[in-house]
């Protein structure tokens, strides 16, 4: 798989949480809960409210980043009290958002162009 590099940022975290924010790069395979299906992952210490992070992302393919908010350092989406909404912030690529479940893979997907440069907001329920 040839990668071209790209810097996401990210906003909204609510940084005084603290833990880790870790960038999923994922093909449909997978998207968005198997973790393990990821193509490429990238972890960085939660510092502020708005972080640029550098990263690798697939050349001539569609795909789709994820953005979690790992407060508790586990690498898994924890849920909040209701058992079905997360606990830790979540994002996704293409503004696609949590609603009544996850987004469709169709919805967060973007491909390379030399000018990408996503903007991701974190979402916190």
């Amino acid at each position: 798989m040839e990668t071209k590099p790209v810097t996401v940022e990210i906003d909204n975290i609510e940084s005084g949480r603290g833990g880790q924010i870790i960038v999923f790069v994922f093909s449909a395979e997978g998207f968005p809960k198997r973790h393990d299906k990821a193509l490429l992952r990238y972890k960085m210490p939660v510092e502020q409210r708005q972080m640029k992070i550098d990263i690798d992302v697939p050349a001539g393919d569609e795909f789709a980043l994820k953005i979690l908010h790992d407060e508790n350092l586990d690498g898994k989406v924890t849920k909040n009290w209701t058992g079905i909404f997360p606990r830790d912030g979540i994002g996704f690529s293409n503004g696609a958002r949590i609603g009544f479940g996850v987004p469709d893979y169709k919805d967060a997907k973007i491909s390379y162009t030399s000018s990408l440069s996503p903007v991701i907001s974190m979402q916190y329920f």
